[in-house]
């Protein structure tokens, strides 16, 4: 949109000087939409062991921390923080990317979580029974357990 712009002013459009506002912001606008895109991009594969981001990041179980973070528009995310390399990282995931209800991912991670610190073993059928539970309507500060019935797929 903001080439296009920009070629009308320079074809002499007439008026065009006004479309350099929206063009200068469009230009300034699309460069950090690019980054986001970028670093949140690719598949997300949750193992028994751990999480993979898409874009190379890698989070063990046995030594990642899960902190709860809300974004400045009030969707939840759940950040990630592991020492790789000697150096600390953390990573952001947002679950409606991946057409996940937040709750869930939290709880299944949570679960992966547990169930590595005691050595209990996870199928991928498990795991995605846990990621694709429907939730139940509750109030806020009820607890409940939800039993999934797992299959072979």
């Amino acid at each position: 949109m903001s080439l296009s712009i920009f070629a009308a002013m320079a074809a002499g459009a007439s008026q065009a000087w006004r479309l350099a506002i929206p063009a200068v912001l469009g230009a300034g606008i699309v460069p950090v939409l690019c980054v986001a895109s970028y670093r949140d991009r690719g598949p997300l594969v949750i193992s028994p062991h751990g999480i993979e981001f898409g874009n190379g990041a890698r989070y063990a179980f046995d030594d990642a921390k899960m902190n709860v973070s809300h974004l400045s528009n009030g969707v939840p995310a759940l950040t990630l923080e592991g020492e790789q390399s000697g150096s600390t990282r953390s990573t952001r995931l947002l679950t409606r990317a991946y057409n996940l209800d937040f709750d869930s991912v939290a709880s299944t991670l949570d679960h992966l979580q547990e169930c590595c610190a005691d050595g209990r073993a996870v199928t991928p059928a498990e795991i995605k029974a846990m990621l694709t539970a429907v939730p139940p309507d509750v109030e806020v500060g009820e607890t409940v357990t939800i039993t999934v019935p797992v299959g072979a797929g």
